[in-house]
């Protein structure tokens, strides 16, 4: 499989796998600003994890599944810290339009 296809592979699988979460554990997302703002503060920060982890991985697992292993689990992450962000400034606009 050519190396960038797998890459948009586990891209799309890690924000598939994020918005899940984001659904499927609605109790953890925040109700307050500050809390929305959090979310969106470490779905920046969570993707510059995945550099050091996928280097720690790669020299003892082939490149595929040190990808799998370090990069997936850090995108899934800041997909869903993004999305229930995102969560919270919906639940503002539904209400301010009631």
């Amino acid at each position: 499989m050519d190396p960038h296809a797998y890459l948009v592979a586990v891209l799309i699988g890690a924000a598939l796998i994020g918005l899940w979460l984001s659904t499927r554990f609605a109790v953890a997302a925040p109700r307050g600003a500050v809390g929305a703002a959090a979310c969106f503060a470490l779905a920046w920060f969570v993707p510059r994890l995945g550099p050091p982890l996928l280097v720690a991985t790669e020299s003892k697992l082939p490149l595929g599944l040190a990808i799998l292993c370090s990069i997936f689990p850090v995108l899934a992450l800041s997909f869903a810290l993004a999305a229930c962000g995102i969560r919270y400034l919906v639940g503002l606009a539904g209400r301010a339009i009631r």
